[in-house]
């Protein structure tokens, strides 16, 4: 798997390195909602790219609005986790308050899928997905070079909604 998926990681930790400077705070939980499709409100730093593609770490804990529908949908989401933090971390996924799935001591890539009813994503205009990742991390600390000290929980490269 890491050699699959190596490059990626490499990217990223290289990135996270060596952009503190470059990325933005967290937003605030007052941002205000724009309904697109999908919408990343609290917890994540700006965009960044290498030659992996792109991605946004978050903080302890991310939130994305997603844009109901009022039809089933399928949500995916890939995450990343770097190797260095060799205990990994307990990844969980919550969707309205339905926790979607926990993924104990995550470290590399990984992509899921889920299938979401339109009862699960409720009346209002939007779905409230949370990430929280249990074993955040400083960059800084974690690398002998690293001059980043935020403080970490995943690198998000994938988020997708569509009509199922």
């Amino acid at each position: 798997m890491f050699k699959r998926y190596g490059w990626m990681l490499v990217g990223l930790l290289a990135a996270a390195c060596s952009s503190a400077d470059q990325a933005a705070p967290p937003p605030s939980a007052a941002e205000e909602l724009t309904l697109e499709p999908i919408s990343y409100v609290n917890g994540f730093f700006s965009e960044e790219s290498g030659a992996s593609g792109t991605w946004r770490w978050m903080g302890p804990e991310g939130v994305i609005r997603l844009r109901n529908q009022g039809s089933d949908m399928v949500l995916t989401i890939t995450t990343t986790v770097p190797a260095e933090l060799t205990q990994g971390s307990t990844i969980t996924y919550t969707l309205n308050g339905t926790v979607l799935e926990t993924i104990p001591n995550l470290v590399g890539v990984v992509a899921k899928r889920y299938d979401v009813t339109a009862a699960l994503q409720g009346t209002g205009d939007s779905s409230e997905l949370r990430i929280t990742a249990g074993t955040p991390f400083v960059p800084g600390k974690l690398f002998a070079n690293g001059a980043d000290t935020r403080t970490l929980g995943a690198a998000i490269s994938a988020v997708t909604w569509a009509a199922k």
